[in-house]
């Protein structure tokens, strides 16, 4: 549930800056838009990522990690493939757009760790 969580939160906040820092990254200014595009990256991400990262795992090792840039680059772009309530305009924006969302996922997901850890109990 955390993960979904973190997730989902990372990508909103991703998307919303990248819809106002990078040009040609763009969604409907409704925010039922916004919702039902981080639902489908949210979905691509606890779905579909991992099966691409066993699947592509040996050209994960061999870049030392870096491929999985191309991974979320493939969903993002897979997501702006299926709707319409998303345009990526360029190579540019989707590997700037792509960057971002990961970083903000990421920081989300250390973010909840750190504040749901578990306190030890003291003797």
């Amino acid at each position: 549930m955390i993960r979904i969580l973190s997730y989902f939160l990372g990508n909103i906040i991703g998307l919303l800056v990248a819809i106002t820092y990078i040009p040609g990254f763009e969604i409907s200014k409704n925010l039922t838009d916004l919702v039902i595009v981080t639902t489908l990256l949210t979905v691509g991400n606890l779905i579909v990522r991992p099966i691409l990262k066993t699947i592509l795992a040996p050209l994960i090792w061999l870049s030392l990690g870096l491929f999985t840039i191309v991974i979320n680059a493939a969903i993002l772009f897979g997501v702006d493939f299926m709707s319409d309530l998303i345009t990526i305009n360029g190579l540019s924006a989707l590997i700037y757009g792509t960057l971002l969302i990961s970083l903000s996922v990421g920081c989300v997901r250390i973010l909840l760790r750190f504040i749901l850890a578990k306190k030890p109990a003291n003797p």
